[in-house]
């Protein structure tokens, strides 16, 4: 069986012209916006070198040992 066909790109106004009325398109592009801000966010919080990864990580990891610990999982 052959692949399917690559997808066409399709424009913003083809995408928002399917969501039907103006508040469909509104909620559409709000929750767009509102990724993309949690998605910048992410970003901003995310370690740049790997010695911050490290210890993020160790951190983490710290956390997790004593929530398992304070629940008496280990």
């Amino acid at each position: 069986m052959p692949p399917p066909p690559p997808r066409k790109p399709q424009s913003c106004v083809e995408i928002l012209s399917r969501l039907g009325t103006k508040a469909n398109w509104d909620d559409y592009l709000a929750r767009i916006a509102a990724a993309a801000e949690e998605e910048t966010a992410t970003a901003a919080d995310t370690p740049k070198t790997a010695e911050e990864r490290d210890a993020q990580e160790t951190s983490e990891a710290s956390q997790i040992a004593e929530l398992r610990r304070r629940l008496g999982l280990d």
